[in-house]
This record gives structure tokens, sequence and C-alpha cells, in this order.
């Protein structure tokens, strides 16, 4: 009987230990269960972080671009003062033109006054050597009438060739 009292506390002791080791395998279960879950929520975590820096990189990356664009656009001038600004040029431009036609008329009167006073020059000119050639045949004329006449006229000829020529 003391074996079997023995033998019982044991089968029982077995039995507990038994239904000990199961509840605890039911524990390591549940708590496997809960890791495996917590697991799979922070991978979804992750995911939606990982896009979530995407997206801010994305955001980021255009927030630079716009503050190198509005930088870029500060330093130009306004609209309104470029407008002023090519509105001077035009005006500017519209003085240079009309004095640029001015100019160019008075070109061009100057340039018939000038070519008139050559035109007059010029007949000034052959006028003087026509009279001149007039005066050279009228003193040679003169001259050969004189020698034909006396031949003490002679000196006078000569005298009237030499004021002919220095008045030349």
């Amino acid at each position: 009987m003391r074996e079997l009292e023995l033998y019982s506390f044991t089968v029982g002791k077995a039995s507990v230990v038994h239904r000990r080791a199961q509840q605890e395998l039911k524990q390591y279960a549940s708590i496997g269960e809960d890791i495996e879950r917590q697991t799979e929520s922070i991978r979804s975590e992750l995911q939606t972080l990982k896009a979530s820096a995407v997206e801010e990189q994305g955001l980021r990356k255009q927030r630079e671009e716009c503050e190198s664009l509005s930088k870029m656009v500060n330093q130009l001038p306004s609209r309104e003062e470029t407008r002023r600004a090519i509105e001077a040029c035009e005006s500017d431009r519209g003085e240079t033109v009309r004095k640029a036609d001015v100019t160019s008329e008075r070109m061009a009167l100057y340039s018939r006054q000038f070519h008139l006073l050559m035109r007059a020059v010029f007949d000034v000119k052959s006028q003087l050597a026509e009279e001149d050639e007039e005066d050279q045949a009228e003193l040679k004329a003169s001259a050969a009438a004189a020698a034909g006449e006396s031949k003490d006229g002679g000196s006078e000829i000569k005298d009237v060739d030499m004021d002919s020529a220095s008045a030349s």
C-alpha cells in the first residue's frame, strides 16, 4: 500500500506537473501570439513611417525649391518697375529716333548747301579762268598791235605783261 500510495502520489505529482506544463505551454503560445501581433503592428507602423518619411522628403525638397525660386524672384525687379523701365526705354528710343530724323534732315540740307556752294565755287573758278584767258588774249592782241606800230612801245608792253603776271 505504501507503494501504491507512493505510486499514486508520484502519478498525482506528474499529473500536476503535466497540467502545469500544459498551462505554461498555453501561456507561451499566448505570449508568442502577442509577440507576433506586436511584430506585425511594428512592421506596419514601420511601413507607414517609411512612406511618411518619403512624403516628408518630397515636401522638404519642394519647400527648398520654392525658397530658391522665391529668392531668385525677389532679386528681380517688380513688374511695375520693369514696366516703368520699358516705358522709359521706349520714350528714350522715340526721342532718339526724333533726334536722328532731325539730324538726318539737317545733314541732307547741309549736303545740298555744300553741293550748291561747291558748284558756285566751281562756276566762279571757271568764270575767273575764262576772264584770265580773255585778259591774256586781250593783252597778247594789244601787245601784238603795239609791237606792229612802234618799236619803242615794246618796253611799255613788257611793263604791262609784268603787271598782269603779278596780278594773277
